[in-house]
């Protein structure tokens, strides 16, 4: 009967799994619909964006909102925070689960001991710092195209998909 359950969960994983993708898959393809529909051509420039809408422009605002509410707590900037959530906490927090399913406690202390390490090498700087990776990432996300689709797409769907798929895994 063990045998079985194994077996069912495996395969309720698995399609988790592809269903999953799937779903993201089509997120992407209607948003990329999207974008094309709400470009129009212009006589002055090649192409002007008129203005996202609820699907993009709410999702950003939000994230944009908890971050400045983190910032004005702990007494750092925009730029900080997005940092330190997205690039020290979001995978520490990945870095947990996978010791979790791992049943060893390796990565987490060592990305915690990593992310430490900068804090610490960049205490005196760490707000030139936390400038200078965040206009990397605006750099790298611009690469795509819209800023405000990419930025959402990137920042919080994947993260979104690849936390799903750590847990179910």
């Amino acid at each position: 009967m063990e045998e079985k359950q194994s077996s069912y969960k495996s395969i309720f994983k698995a399609t988790s799994l592809f269903g999953g993708v799937q779903v993201y898959q089509i997120l992407i393809q209607i948003i990329k619909t999207y974008q094309k529909k709400i470009m129009k051509k212009n006589r002055d420039t090649n192409f002007q964006y008129v203005p996202l809408g609820a699907i993009i422009a709410f999702p950003f605002a939000i994230t944009v909102k908890i971050l400045l509410a983190i910032g004005k707590v702990f007494h750092l900037s925009y730029n900080a925070v997005n940092i330190i959530v997205w690039y020290m906490l979001l995978p520490l927090a990945w870095a947990a689960i996978l010791d979790y399913k791992l049943h060893k406690l390796i990565l987490s202390p060592m990305w915690l001991l990593i992310c430490v390490g900068i804090i610490i090498l960049q205490r005196k700087k760490f707000n030139q710092f936390c400038d200078t990776m965040f206009r990397l990432s605006q750099i790298f996300i611009s690469s795509f195209g819209n800023y405000y689709l990419w930025s959402v797409i990137i920042c919080l769907l994947l993260p979104t998909l690849i936390t799903a798929v750590l847990l179910l895994c």
